[in-house]
């Protein structure tokens, strides 16, 4: 954005004297499988096979899956 290049001119202010909306202008986060991102499908698919389960067992159950 040419405005952002000039000195003492912010982000936001930049946004709001071109109309634009600040989302726009910025790039998605790349998505990444991380260990919590598998662990919390894993999670998902045991509370849709098992819906009667608690915490507790779906928690045991993952304990002993490693």
């Amino acid at each position: 954005m040419i405005l952002q290049k000039r000195p003492r001119v912010y982000q936001r202010r930049a946004y709001r004297l071109s109309r634009q909306n600040g989302d726009t202008q910025r790039r998605p986060v790349p998505f990444e499988e991380t260990r919590e991102q598998k662990l919390r499908v894993r999670i998902k698919e045991l509370a849709l096979s098992h819906v009667r389960w608690g915490r507790r067992l779906a928690y045991w159950l993952l304990r002993v899956d490693g």
